[in-house]
C-alpha cells in the first residue's frame, strides 16, 4: 500500500505533467526519487516515467535512457510513444516511425483518442502517399463516427491527397494494418515461457521435497 508521502508525490507529479510544466515536473521528480519514499524500483516507475517526460525536449538523450530502462521491466505502448518523440527530436525519423507503429499496435481498441494522436504523428513522419491517404482518411472517419467536429487541416490534407468521403472508411482496419503488434506478441511469448520455466522449477522443488519427506 503506497504511503501518504508516495501518494503526495504521485499526485503532484501527475498534476505538473498534465499542466505541461516540465521545469517544475523535473524538479519534483528528482525530489521524489531522492526522498526515500519509494522503496522499490517498481514503486518508482511512474516518477521515473514523468522525469523522462520532463526531459523529452530539454535533455532528450537522458529521457531516452530513462524510457529504455523502464522498458526492461514494463512494456507499454505509451513508453514507445515517448521513445518516438525522443527519436524524432534527434532526427532519427525512421526509428521514431517504427516506435509509433509499436505504440499503435499496443493501444486498446476503446482508447481511440490515443490512436488518433499516434496516427497523426505517423502521418507527419511518413513520405508514403498511400499511407498518408489511409491515415488521414482514418482520422476523418473516426471524427465522423464519433460525431466530432471536422478539423479544417484534416480536410485540406485529404483534399490535397485526393481522398473522397470518409463515411464508409474502415478506420479500425487501418489501425490494425499500420499498428505493429509483433513486439507485443514476442513479449507475451517470452512471459509465457518464463512462467512455464518457473512452474517447472517449482514442480521440481516440490517433488524433491516430497521425496525427502517420505525418505525416497
Amino acid at each position: 500500500i503506497p504511503s501518504q508521502k508516495e501518494r503526495w508525490f504521485l499526485a503532484m507529479t501527475k498534476c505538473l505533467d498534465r499542466a505541461d510544466d516540465h521545469t517544475q515536473l523535473e524538479k519534483m521528480c528528482i525530489v521524489a526519487l531522492d526522498s526515500g519514499a519509494f522503496l522499490s524500483d517498481g514503486d518508482k516507475i511512474w516518477i521515473k516515467y514523468r522525469l523522462g517526460i520532463s526531459r523529452v525536449d530539454s535533455n532528450t538523450q537522458s529521457a531516452l535512457e530513462i524510457f529504455d530502462e523502464i522498458l526492461k521491466t514494463k512494456n507499454e505502448w505509451w513508453l514507445h510513444q515517448q521513445r518516438a518523440l525522443c527519436l524524432k527530436n534527434i532526427e532519427k525519423h525512421e526509428e521514431a516511425f517504427q516506435e509509433l507503429r509499436i505504440a499503435l499496435g499496443g493501444v486498446r481498441p476503446d482508447n481511440i483518442q490515443m490512436a488518433v494522436k499516434l496516427m497523426m504523428d505517423m502521418f507527419e513522419l511518413t513520405d508514403d502517399e498511400k499511407m498518408k491517404a489511409d491515415l488521414i482518411q482514418a482520422l476523418r472517419a473516426i471524427r465522423l463516427a464519433n460525431g466530432w467536429k471536422k478539423i479544417d487541416e484534416y480536410e485540406q490534407l485529404a483534399s490535397d491527397l485526393g481522398c473522397g468521403d470518409p463515411k464508409d472508411f474502415d478506420f479500425k482496419n487501418i489501425i490494425k494494418q499500420y499498428g505493429d503488434t509483433s513486439f507485443q506478441k514476442t513479449l507475451k511469448r517470452n512471459k509465457n515461457r518464463t512462467h512455464q520455466a518457473i512452474g517447472k522449477k517449482l514442480e521440481s522443488q516440490i517433488n524433491a521435497t516430497v521425496k525427502t519427506l517420505i525418505g525416497d
